[in-house]
């Protein structure tokens, strides 16, 4: 039996028995039964928290370092070096993204949201250092946090 990709069935093909269907190991979520996708979408908001929460300690961790203002200034120096930053942070993004999507090994998928969550931090050190200074401390970032997580906390409440 010829398979398509990711393992699933080639198009059209159809199963005439449950069996057949169990022997794949991964299924469209549509195709799902009711409970298989709850239990998608639940998981799917327990790593989205994690990665936030991972994004938030790496952010404090970054600002608290002596020589993050430094690192801030020379990312957005000039034109040519924000370009720089901005692709560089594409091509980690997009090795992090195909890390997770082509293995099938957890930790490796673990390993690329983890370089994600580091070239997002590390990608808005400047945003919110500039966001600091603008306005005068801050006050103006706990308030977007806390504003943040409490938009997070309601969908994720109304999710799981």
């Amino acid at each position: 039996m010829e398979q398509g990709l990711f393992n699933l069935p080639p198009f059209g093909f159809k199963i005439k028995k449950m069996e057949e269907a169990l022997d794949y190991k991964y299924v469209l979520l549509r195709n799902a039964d009711a409970v298989t996708r709850t239990e998608f979408v639940k998981n799917t908001y327990k790593h989205l928290a994690g990665a936030v929460l991972a994004f938030i300690l790496v952010e404090t961790i970054l600002l608290s370092m002596p020589w993050a203002t430094a690192l801030a200034q020379a990312l957005v120096s000039s034109g040519t070096s924000w370009l720089l930053v901005l692709g560089g942070f594409m091509f980690i993004t997009n090795y992090a993204e195909k890390m997770a999507r082509k293995s099938h090994d957890r930790s490796k998928q673990y390993q690329g949201l983890a370089l994600y969550v580091v070239a997002e931090a590390i990608i808005f050190l400047p945003l919110i250092m500039m966001a600091i200074s603008a306005g005068g401390g801050t006050a103006l970032i706990q308030q977007a946090g806390l504003i943040t997580l409490a938009l997070f906390g309601g969908l994720s409440l109304v999710v799981l």
